[in-house]
């Protein structure tokens, strides 16, 4: 499992990965996307793989790109999609091709961890060429009921907040589309899916009636730090830490206030403006009392062009400002703690080491199909401890003007960096401060940088470092550098 995986047969848009990391009594599960399969390797070095044969015929494509996987009492539970079979239409002489989405199917399954014997909970179609059923992109375990939560909001058709049992059966408890989740007090919380675009939002249903508790949005020029918008939302994982409930998507953090009644607080952190670098597709990890969230090299890219997003977004899509970078969430800091060059789909806790599963390649558009993943992948292993304890890697970061405008980017945390170089390259980069707080924001101070000069941040360490270009550069990319 820990080998490299070079592409394989899987009709579907560009890289997959490896997806779905969870380790349950022993055994550790995940899902090879697009190449639909899933494999769980046992404590004895025994294995069982299933090839998604439940979901129809061959050539089979799909599988799970959100980390859909829930465990419980010895069963594994895995959603997503599957196309069964899968069909990649050419289109005239070029090397224009597009998925055809008659045959794409949300699914749940059930794999039980002793015998690896699989069974097919439910699945669902849309019959069309283009739209699809939504996919199922989160499974949480409902403990009082005993039954599963299912968020569904990638698609078109049925989208919503889902109850399943644990022997089948499905029924819509609201047709709100989401995304992903998480259970909170007693409640399960959903960030509310837009696509590109909208504003963060939360949707909570209760535990134990299944009605609607809590439905929240925020504006981020009213709930952030800087008073500055938000392009292109689109969000990944959902995480609960000390009273309140984060969503983590493109451009940072909104904090969610479900039963205490606060306002929502959004947090900009490694917003590139259009550039679509962000911590979607990827899930968050409990670890050490805070959270791991990986921001990706971009998760999406246009190679021939597409008729669903702007142009803007397309053409920036191929450039990345960064690398991966995992930031570690606590209630009073948020801190970039490693980076990679590839982008992180999956992560699990094993001992005292983190199993980080990487691609290198995003997902590509409609008209980018490809009749095998276009992606190498495999997992890194690192320690909790280097992550932790470890001072955070040197940043190199280049900003295109282009992606960002006149309009604030950035958010970069300071903590365990010393100096900052902001390089505009003979334009002007105006910075500004602010406290990382729950309550009204502290701006430390603004400086305007022209000569790309180090700046002192050594007492900055609860802060995220916001930045606007107040006049562009002469030619070439702003560059930003941490020490």
């Amino acid at each position: 499992m820990l080998e490299r995986v070079k592409p394989g047969v899987g009709p579907e848009w560009g890289g997959g990965g490896i997806y779905s990391l969870r380790l349950h009594r022993g055994s550790l599960f995940y899902t090879l996307a697009f190449e639909a399969r899933s494999t769980l390797l046992r404590g004895d070095c025994s294995w069982s793989s299933y090839d998604y044969s439940l979901v129809g015929p061959p050539p089979r494509s799909g599988g799970d790109t959100y980390n859909a996987v829930e465990a419980v009492d010895g069963k594994i539970y895995f959603g997503g999609w599957a196309h069964a079979p899968a069909v990649l239409e050419r289109k005239g002489k070029g090397r224009l091709a597009e998925v055809v989405f008659t045959n794409k199917y949300s699914i749940l399954h059930e794999m039980d961890v002793d015998t690896g014997e699989v069974r097919l909970l439910w699945k669902e179609g849309a019959r069309d060429r283009r739209l699809w059923a939504c996919e199922v992109s989160e499974v949480l375990y409902n403990p009082l009921r005993d039954t599963l939560l299912l968020a569904r909001g990638d698609g078109h058709i049925n989208c919503g907040i889902f109850e399943a049992g644990r022997r089948g059966g499905v029924r819509k408890l609201s047709s709100t589309p989401v995304l992903k989740g998480e259970v909170f007090m007693d409640m399960a919380c959903f960030s509310i899916h837009h696509g590109w675009g909208g504003n963060p939002g939360l949707e909570c249903v209760d535990l134990e009636s299944g009605e609607t508790v809590y439905t929240g949005e925020a504006v981020p020029e009213e709930a952030g730090l800087d008073g500055g918008g938000l392009d292109h939302y689109r969000e990944g994982a959902v995480f609960q830490l000390h009273t309140r409930v984060y969503v983590a998507h493109k451009g940072g953090f909104t904090v969610f206030d479900p039963e205490g009644g606060g306002e929502p607080r959004f947090y900009r952190v490694l917003d590139f403006g259009d550039n679509p670098y962000s911590p979607t597709r990827t899930n968050a990890l409990y670890l050490g009392g805070g959270v791991l969230i990986p921001f990706n090299t971009p998760t999406a890219a246009t190679v021939r062009g597409t008729d669903e997003l702007p142009n803007n977004v397309q053409r920036s899509s191929r450039r990345s400002p960064a690398p991966t970078l995992l930031v570690y969430v606590t209630p009073t800091d948020m801190r970039i703690v490693g980076s990679l060059g590839a982008r992180v789909t999956s992560m699990e806790a094993l001992g005292d080491k983190v199993l980080l599963a990487w691609s290198t390649q995003p997902n590509f558009e409609r008209y980018d199909a490809t009749a095998t993943d276009a992606s190498v992948r495999g997992v890194a292993v690192v320690s909790q401890d280097s992550l932790l304890a470890g001072r955070p890697p040197p940043l190199s970061i280049r900003v295109d003007p282009g992606w960002v405008g006149d309009r604030r980017f950035g958010g970069l945390p300071l903590y365990g960096y010393r100096e900052l170089q902001v390089d505009p390259r003979g334009g002007r980069v105006v910075l500004e401060a602010y406290e990382i707080s729950d309550e009204a924001p502290v701006k430390y101070g603004r400086e305007v940088v022209e000569g790309g000069e180090w700046i002192d941040v050594s007492s900055l360490t609860d802060s995220l470092v916001v930045m606007r270009i107040e006049k562009p550069p002469r030619e070439g990319m702003v560059r930003v550098r941490a020490l």
